[in-house]
């Protein structure tokens, strides 16, 4: 069974990921800013190992944030000719993709992991 969905709503739901991908991308400046404070420390071997851990995991998921906003601008680019090339009128349908909505799943549930595990190592310095 395939599933469909009108272009303008899934175009409104690409927006929804690219609003929520900004805010993840300003999240992670904002920890990154924290974790540049706790490293200017005194702090021991242990945790400047850890913060150099999450240093490298900020990076990553800065990479994923712009990898997935660069997938979903081309998506939602295609649809926009898809419209213009069949007609102007709401009632287009396309197929939608699965693996998008997995993508942007499992990297919200990622990111919640990588917040909670940061939360933990900051609370050491509270």
């Amino acid at each position: 069974m395939i599933k469909k969905a009108f272009i303008y709503d899934k175009h409104q739901c690409f927006q929804d990921w690219l609003s929520r991908l900004a805010f993840y991308k300003e999240e992670l400046a904002i920890l990154k800013e924290q974790l540049i404070e706790i490293a200017n420390k005194k702090i021991g071997t242990k945790q400047m190992d850890d913060v150099d851990l999450f240093f490298r995991k900020f990076i990553d998921y800065r990479a994923q944030i712009e990898l997935l906003i660069n997938e979903i601008k081309i998506n939602d680019h295609q649809l926009s000719l898809a419209s213009l090339a069949g007609s102007i009128s709401n009632e287009i349908q396309i197929e939608v993709d699965k693996n998008e909505e997995a993508s942007m799943r499992t990297f919200e549930s990622n990111f919640a992991n990588l917040r909670q595990e940061y939360n933990r190592f900051v609370a050491q310095f509270l």
